[in-house]
């Protein structure tokens, strides 16, 4: 707050969303008068396991539904399925009260995931509320956004930028251009983290056949 209020400018622009600069932050520079902007990168508003992965197994929409985030969640974090629906099923008041009643091991947080899943669903809608734009950096963020109740008039779609020349440079590549000795290279710069998929990236080209002249580097 006293940064902000030190400040002359008109438009508070966060491009991020956790514990360090959250809902607090885009909260108090409306109240602050500003007008705000949000840019969303990442599921991590809307998804509690953060991958969009649907148990593990299957892509989800993106629709917070409490009680089966809450079982995802659990998933996640090692209960079976089968047990994490019925533990998901508990009234989201029983639920907090398990949160806030025993101590911090597993069977709390598994007791506790409804309310947790309420809470995003609490603190999506107050972001929403907060922001005067959001920005999503790709379409299926976009149409996740929208499925939570986002309206289109707040929404602008601002993909990442590329070199306009490498789509052409890409389908030019032709396989017969490589070869042992000079393989296709694939390079991964970028941050070591599971949402970014690079276990993804080392099973695919673990899972070539051999004669297949290729090279993966990881930074």
């Amino acid at each position: 707050r006293r940064v902000i209020s030190s400040e002359r400018a008109e438009i508070y622009h966060q491009h991020c969303w956790d514990i360090s600069l959250g809902a607090s932050h885009l909260r108090a520079a409306r109240a602050a008068g500003f007008k705000t902007v949000l840019t969303v990168h990442t599921p991590w508003n809307f998804c509690l396991r953060g991958t969009m992965i649907r148990f593990g197994r299957e892509a989800c929409d993106g629709r917070i539904d409490p009680p089966v985030c809450a079982a995802c969640w659990m998933q996640k974090h090692g209960v079976p399925a089968t047990v994490a629906h019925p533990l998901a099923a508990i009234p989201p008041a029983a639920s907090a009260l398990f949160g806030r009643a025993m101590p911090e091991k597993h069977l709390a947080s598994a007791l506790s995931a409804r309310a947790l899943g309420e809470l995003r669903k609490r603190e999506f809608a107050q972001m929403v509320a907060d922001a005067d734009c959001i920005v999503a950096i790709s379409s299926w963020l976009v149409e996740a956004l929208r499925l939570n109740g986002v309206p289109m008039e707040k929404l602008v779609l601002c993909r990442n930028g590329v070199d306009p020349g490498f789509a052409d440079e890409a389908a030019e590549a032709s396989p017969e251009a490589f070869g042992p000795e000079r393989p296709f290279r694939l390079l991964y710069l970028g941050r070591w983290d599971p949402t970014k998929g690079v276990h993804v990236l080392v099973r695919a080209v673990r899972a070539l056949p051999r004669e297949i002249s290729i090279g993966l580097t990881i930074h």
